[in-house]
């Protein structure tokens, strides 16, 4: 069953999810974010089908989300990496983490701590700022921007 394309809206959160919204997107990054580079990585990782997975990479590098090199090692073998366009969804993967910390596995039971790796420091949570204050959601104002026609 194939879904519907969201691209035509008018609506950036619609057409990033059309390009990089499904779960093994943001699984593939967050593998990536964790050193994990390989074909039989991800699929030992994700337990995913060796077609879909090979399906992603291919749209994930044809989105400009991925790149590819082969393997210094074993030519016969490719490395992913992410590109400036997949390093910018690591807020988002970040964020879902922190909402499933507090809301599905409960504070203090988070599965996995993030920190960062230069000190050590556990990540604080994302939040939404203006003007060096948090904004509640109720308070966020959805406006026409330039891109609206």
């Amino acid at each position: 069953m194939s879904r519907n394309r969201l691209d035509h809206l008018p609506c950036s959160l619609a057409r990033a999810l059309d390009e990089a919204g499904d779960w093994w997107t943001f699984l593939i990054v967050r593998d990536l974010l964790r050193g994990i580079n390989s074909f039989d990585g991800f699929q030992s990782s994700l337990g995913i089908a060796s077609n879909i997975l090979s399906r992603r990479l291919v749209k994930l590098c044809d989105d400009g989300i991925l790149s590819k090199r082969k393997d210094a090692s074993d030519g016969r073998r490719m490395r992913y990496a992410l590109t400036p366009k997949g390093e910018a969804l690591a807020p988002s993967l970040i964020a879902l983490m922190q909402w499933g910390d507090e809301w599905i596995s409960g504070r203090g039971r988070e599965p996995v701590i993030l920190a960062d790796k230069r000190t050590g420091g556990q990540l604080e949570p994302i939040r939404i700022r203006a003007d060096g204050a948090d904004v509640p959601a109720g308070e966020i104002e959805f406006r026409r921007g330039p891109g609206l026609a």
